[in-house]
Formats: structure tokens, C-alpha cells, sequence
């Protein structure tokens, strides 16, 4: 159940970020439409990020356990690097948003 909310909520944040572009091409079309869709991009990719930390952090840490470890037992990434990576993803995707809209 959890994956499955997990993925609703990502699609919401998918949505939202592509309304804001549509809502920045249509309302000024005399701004180029290359620096949107790049604010855009950015943003989407801070989205997956955000949403997916816990699973980049523990390929991580199981990608360099393959390599580096000593003991098998340390593939669980610890909270600090979800935590991290989901605080600084989603004051990413704010700029990016906010970029998408104003600029």
C-alpha cells in the first residue's frame, strides 16, 4: 500500500509542476518557452528524487558495499541521507516551481 500512495503522491507532484507550465506558457507567451520547459525539467527530477530517496540511498549503499565493505550487514541507508536528500529535493523542486511560474 505504501508504494501505491507512494506513487499517487508523485504523480500529484507531477501534475502540479506540469500545470504551473502550462499556466507560464499560456499566460505569457511572449517569454521564450525554452527556459519553462528547463525549470521544468529540473523540477520533475527533484520530484523523483524526493519520492525515491530512500530507494537511490539504499542502491547506494548496496552499490558500494560491493566494492568497499567489510561486513555484509550495512546495506540499510541510515535516516540522516533519506532525510537529506528528500529536504534538499524538495527545496529544488520549490525553486523550480516558482522559476516555472515567475520566470
Amino acid at each position: 500500500m505504501y508504494r501505491k500512495q507512494r506513487l499517487i503522491h508523485t504523480l500529484l507532484l507531477i501534475a502540479v509542476g506540469a500545470g504551473a507550465l502550462a499556466a507560464s506558457l499560456l499566460l505569457r507567451p511572449e517569454v521564450p518557452s525554452f527556459l519553462p520547459w528547463v525549470c521544468f525539467a529540473v523540477y520533475l527530477l527533484a520530484t523523483l528524487l524526493g519520492c525515491f530517496s530512500y530507494e537511490l540511498a539504499l542502491w547506494h549503499n548496496l552499490w558500494h558495499n560491493a566494492w568497499h565493505a567489510r561486513s555484509a550487514d550495512d546495506d540499510e541507508p541510515s535516516d540522516f541521507a533519506v532525510y537529506a536528500g528528500r529536504v534538499s529535493a524538495y527545496l529544488v523542486m520549490i525553486v523550480a516551481l516558482c522559476l516555472t511560474l515567475f520566470a
